[in-house]
């Protein structure tokens, strides 16, 4: 993670160790609190990704690490509802052959899963899909 002036002066602030996150690849999110949060989609306890908070000065704490059964490789980062608390989706659950989740999450660490997709209601096909929500609408891009 690093930081720009509006000069151009770039700053590294933080650099992701496979233990706290690797890979991330959906944008960052200020939340109310005004910390920073993102998403992996590798590394973390389990390999899977994590989600994360982050000051401006660059302490990062670790909130949640995916598991292969709560849904795993999260690409599109998070956006918070009206409630305070985050929520994104996953590109995977339980294997390379599913579709996928949405999950909330407390900025205090509390993670619940709230939807797993199958065939019915969402596909994976051969392109990796990102499900990006915004509140109130979804946006859907392929990589």
């Amino acid at each position: 993670m690093f930081k720009i002036t509006a000069s151009g002066d770039l700053t590294t602030v933080h650099n992701f160790e496979s233990t706290d996150g690797a890979n991330e690849e959906g944008p960052l999110f200020e939340a109310t609190n005004g910390k920073l949060y993102g998403t992996t989609d590798q590394g973390g306890a389990n390999g899977y990704g994590s989600i994360y908070d982050a000051t401006l000065a660059g302490a990062v704490t670790t909130l949640y690490s995916f598991n292969a059964t709560g849904g795993n490789y999260p690409v599109a980062g998070v956006t918070q509802g009206t409630d305070g608390s985050l929520y994104g989706t996953t590109t995977l659950t339980s294997g390379f052959s599913t579709f996928g989740t949405t999950f909330k999450i407390t900025t205090g660490g509390a993670f619940t899963t709230l939807h797993t997709f199958d065939n019915s209601d969402g596909q994976r096909t051969g392109a990796r899909h990102r499900w990006e929500l915004l509140w109130g609408h979804v946006r859907r891009w392929e990589q």
